[in-house]
């Protein structure tokens, strides 16, 4: 949904945002009581900033899904954010990453090449796998298709958590 209301009718929204977020900061939730984070299978538990993302496969070392951007994604000209398209490869690679089963680990690093526009509203196909092992480092690759037409790819490094690391 899109807004645009007057001055201080926003006002006092914002306002009573404000006062809403102060009364729910005494009930913080962390990711892992999140229901979604404990399933690849489950697209639910991203973050509001997310991509919603759909699962479609998923097993150790492979993912695929289906991710629609949003107006609320949208950068200039009608289409996504290259920002959200960087953030829905992190989450594509490091769920899969960190696969259940395998060790928790974190991104080292994502690159990202922009091949083509990435449209609002619409269904785009996604697919991830882990290239190799090297020790505490996953090296892994993404893909974001609009059709047959190659809109990003993305390297990714994400390093194994030593024990006791959050």
């Amino acid at each position: 949904m899109s807004i645009d209301a007057g001055s201080p009718d926003m006002q006092r929204a914002t306002a009573q945002l404000h006062e809403l977020a102060e009364r729910l900061e005494g009930f913080p939730a962390y990711q892992a009581d999140y229901v979604g984070t404990r399933s690849m299978a489950l697209s639910s538990g991203q973050g509001p900033f997310s991509v919603p993302l759909t699962i479609l496969e998923a097993r150790a070392g492979f993912t695929a899904g289906v991710v629609r951007f949003s107006r609320f994604h949208h950068g200039r000209g009608g289409v996504a954010h290259g920002g959200a398209t960087a953030l829905l490869f992190d989450e594509v690679l490091g769920r899969m990453s960190n696969y259940p089963g395998e060790p928790a680990s974190r991104t080292a690093y994502l690159t990202v090449n922009y091949r083509a526009v990435a449209p609002i509203e619409k269904d785009l196909r996604v697919e991830a796998g882990i290239d190799r092992v090297e020790g505490r480092k996953k090296f892994s690759s993404g893909r974001l298709y609009d059709g047959d037409t190659l809109v990003a790819d993305a390297e990714a490094l994400f390093v194994i958590l030593k024990p006791g690391q959050p």
